[in-house]
This record gives structure tokens, C-alpha cells and sequence, in this order.
């Protein structure tokens, strides 16, 4: 019997930062209230933009998901 390898999908910031913000069930307006506009986040979820670290890490702090916890692996 041959052993299945486990392969782990490596996110883009913009795949990390939608998958957090829909486990946390918030819209994008709300995950990005008074950080950026919600259309740039969405052109981040979607890798259309690119997304500065210090946006990253203050979207994650806002929303209760700290930075230095960050795993991009699914």
C-alpha cells in the first residue's frame, strides 16, 4: 500500500486575508473599516493589487487576528 503524501497549499496574502475574513463571517466593509477601502481589499482577496505589510498586519490586528500567529498554509 502506498502512503499518501499530505501536500499543503500555499496562500497568496490576498487568499489569507479573505479566508479570515469569512471564517469570521464579516463582510469586506466591515473587515476593512478604517483601514483601507473595501473595493482595494477586494482587489487584494482577488491578487489584483498588491497590499503593504503594515495595511496587512493592521487588518489582522483590527480584526482580532494578530500578526505574529500568521500560518499561510491551509
Amino acid at each position: 500500500m502506498k502512503s499518501k503524501k499530505m501536500v499543503k497549499k500555499l496562500l497568496t496574502i490576498g487568499d489569507y486575508l479573505k479566508h479570515k475574513r469569512k471564517d469570521m463571517h464579516l463582510s469586506r466593509k466591515a473587515f476593512a473599516q478604517g483601514i483601507v477601502d473595501s473595493s482595494y481589499l477586494a482587489r487584494v482577496e482577488k491578487n489584483k493589487n498588491e497590499i503593504r505589510a503594515i495595511t496587512f498586519i493592521e487588518l489582522l490586528n483590527k480584526n482580532g487576528k494578530y500578526a505574529d500567529s500568521i500560518s499561510f498554509y491551509l
